[in-house]
């Protein structure tokens, strides 16, 4: 007897057709690089291909990376960014002070120590603290953008074999990935309960995750 592919009896379906329905892991398999995603992403997560239509093959979808190891990616991104904004931080005040030579007697070179950078300390924060403040803020925004728009890794994510991902498990792109970023800014302001809640919800997801309908898993 001919049935209607959606009335077929669950004793005459194939093995593969009754694990895709029944089982709740159930995955889409990459044609490229044989990934396995989640049942509702439409792009592959590694390698951005287009997945097929329906969930075909069993198995667990990536785990979603917990509190910790993201901490520990956060804090290799964020000595790397103090240290590529301290470089340049240093290059750009070299070259105001060649290019602008008076400015150099008037803002005396040892005043721009790495402490009085950070806390200006002793003397009242000039213009050209407030350029250093934006350009630090600048340059981690731009670092976390890129990275995480190009390959969905930042450096700190790579090393730990983390990666950022859309809801749906397509590649989260660049207006993402700066919708992102600014998110840690909200997440610093709430003095940290906006990284805190990775722990407390069972995606292990931010602040700046939900902002921007992103995820975080582990390859």
């Amino acid at each position: 007897m001919n049935y209607p592919e959606s009335q077929i009896p669950s004793n005459q379906q194939s093995p593969q057709q009754n694990n895709a329905e029944k089982s709740p892991g159930s995955a889409k398999v990459c044609a490229g690089c044989r990934t396995r995603n989640q049942p509702t992403s439409q792009y592959c997560y590694k390698c951005g291909l287009k997945l097929p239509e329906e969930a075909t093959v069993p198995g667990e979808y990536s785990i979603p990376a917990g509190f910790w190891i993201r901490f520990a990616s956060f804090l290799i991104d964020n000595i790397l960014v103090i240290i590529g904004s301290l470089i340049f931080t240093l290059v750009l005040v070299a070259i105001i002070f060649t290019i602008f030579p008076n400015l150099a007697g008037k803002y005396a070179v040892d005043e721009y120590t790495w402490d009085a950078i950070l806390t200006a300390s002793g003397r009242p924060a000039t213009w050209l603290d407030w350029a250093i403040y934006v350009f630090f803020l600048i340059f981690g925004i731009a670092y976390f953008t890129i990275t995480i728009g190009w390959k969905g890794q930042t450096l700190g994510k790579l090393m730990l074999g983390l990666k950022v991902v859309k809801t749906d498990g397509s590649r989260a792109g660049f207006l993402r990935a700066f919708i992102r970023s600014l998110g840690y800014i909200l997440c610093f302001i709430s003095i940290g309960v906006g990284f805190l809640v990775i722990a407390w919800n069972e995606q292990k997801r931010g602040l700046h995750d939900f902002i921007s309908n992103t995820r975080v898993i582990k390859l």
